[in-house]
Order: structure tokens, then sequence, then C-alpha cells
């Protein structure tokens, strides 16, 4: 089996590589290559039993999404096998139609937008990125409630050219929300999200409210934690097990790179295993939260 890390190589020696996002901020060709082979030799350390050669239908069950623009990968991953309590997590969400009006006043004002909308049009939101500010967006994780369950959504573009098909996915679900849930969003991912639909001229129009729970678990847990990261959270506060086997999140965006230029969807597998994983503590997240008010 060739390792991931020597088939770029020889790519990369023939001139076969496809070509760098065209927005990308990337500074120069050679740079952008040496962080594709660092990201493969990083990816044959966590998976070196992996074959070099697995396509997205493999890898990701999913289906192909057609939009005006194009089309890009749906994934709906089984929440029961990212929480080892998922059915009670519905369960809390659906006890939100039955807070009264003397609940929502003894809540913070950053809660009340949970009481008006119906458990169903509360979206929880996790983008994943090429990059900074300027580079192009390649996955949004959704996870909302439907039916009485959870259910988990991931908008994934297989290459650069699919963002914009990507984007017009992501604006007709927003109509059907009212709230959004996340984690850091208004400081990382509503603004990259408004550049992307800027770039590519799509319109767009955000849930009304927007919860991002990093403010308050800082006030809540911020001098007790050694950080704020959803990952000591997910540990210390929901009370899960460390990640195994988790891609660090700095290495999200080479690893997508790496994908593009060599086709192996084997690379995205981990990335969309830690969205989801984020999607669902940031559900466990919230209701911990509540019971410390």
């Amino acid at each position: 089996m060739t390792m991931l890390s020597e088939e770029l190589r020889k790519r990369l020696a023939d001139g076969k590589c496809a070509d760098t996002p065209k927005e990308s901020v990337t500074p120069d060709v050679s740079a952008f290559k040496e962080r594709l082979l660092r990201a493969a030799q990083a990816f044959n350390e966590r998976d070196a039993n992996i074959p070099s050669d697995k396509s997205i239908g493999e890898v990701l069950d999913g289906i192909e999404v057609q939009t005006a623009s194009g089309r890009f990968y749906l994934v709906e991953p089984d929440p029961h096998l990212l929480h080892p309590e998922i059915d009670a997590m519905s369960e809390r969400h659906l006890s939100l139609r039955d807070w009264s009006p003397e609940t929502e006043d003894k809540l913070p004002a950053q809660y009340r937008s949970l009481i008006g909308p119906e458990p169903e049009r509360i979206l929880y939101l996790d983008i994943e990125t090429t990059g900074f500010a300027g580079n192009p967006l390649f996955l949004v994780g959704l996870m909302h409630l439907e039916a009485g369950n959870i259910r988990v959504s991931q908008l994934l573009a297989r290459d650069y050219s699919e963002e914009e098909a990507l984007l017009e996915g992501l604006a007709e679900r927003f109509v059907r929300f009212d709230c959004m849930i996340t984690f850091n969003g208004k400081t990382f991912d509503v603004p990259f999200i408004r550049d992307r639909y800027f770039a590519n001229a799509v319109r767009c129009r955000f849930p009304h409210h927007h919860l991002d729970l990093l403010h308050p678990s800082r006030r809540r847990w911020g001098d007790k934690l050694p950080d704020c990261r959803l990952e000591t959270l997910e540990r210390w506060v929901c009370g899960q097990k460390a990640r195994d086997g988790d891609i660090p999140g700095a290495e999200i965006p080479d690893t997508y790179h790496l994908f593009v230029q060599t086709g192996n969807a084997a690379l995205l597998s981990p990335i969309l295993e830690h969205n989801a994983l984020d999607l669902v503590s940031m559900g466990d997240l919230l209701f911990r939260l509540l019971e410390e008010e």
C-alpha cells in the first residue's frame, strides 16, 4: 500500500496537483506544497492502515444535492454513534416547550431567545474552513430537532468550486429556523459565513436570534478550567471521555487541501467526525449552562 505522503510527493513532482483556491491567501505555492506534505505525513501517522484511494461514496454515506449554481454533498450521520445519551438530549430539547413565563423571567437575557421558537426551530451550527478570512468554506455542520429526534446534517464542498452551491443549500435551510446556537460563532462562524456569501454574491437571511455558548461558558467556568475550548468543556463540564484520535482543528484546512489534491476521501472522515462531535457537544453544553442558572 502506497503511503499518502509518497503518493503526494510524486504528484507534486509530476505537476499533477490541482490548483490552490482561487481566493486563497496562501502566500506562495512552495509553502502550500510543504503544508500539504506535512498534512499527508500527519495523516499517515494517525491512520497508517487506511488505503490512499478511497472515493467519497466508500467513506461517507451521503447524497449529492443540486442547487441553482451547482452541487454539493450532504452527509447525515447517525447521532446515536456520536453521543451515548442522544435520546436524552432530544428529550431535553423537547422540554423547552414546557417552560413557563415564570421560568423565562428567571433566565438571563441571552437564553430568552430559546423560549419563543418551537424546539424544532432551533439550529446548531459549526463550520470548517480552508483557512482564515478570505479562504473558502468547505463544511457546514447543522443540528436540529426533527420529529422529536436530534438530526445532524453536514453540507460538504467536494472541491473549491462547490462552495457557492453549499452556501445556497445553507441559505435554504436557514429560513426554517428562528434561533441559531454556536460556539464562538459571533466572532468566527457568522462573520466568516457573511464574507463567503458576499464573495459568492449569494443572498442569505440568518436566523433572527443567535446564542453563542462561548461567552456564558467563560463567565461560568472560566476561572475553574485551564481554558474554555469546547473539547475542554465537553470533558470537564459535560463529563464526556476525551476524544480518541480526534484531528486537531489546526490540521483541518491543510487536510482538506490534501483531499482536493489527491482525491482520497479517507482524509475527510476525521474532519466530519470532529465537526459532528462539536455539534452534539454544543447540545449537551447548552443544558449544562441552563442547569447552572
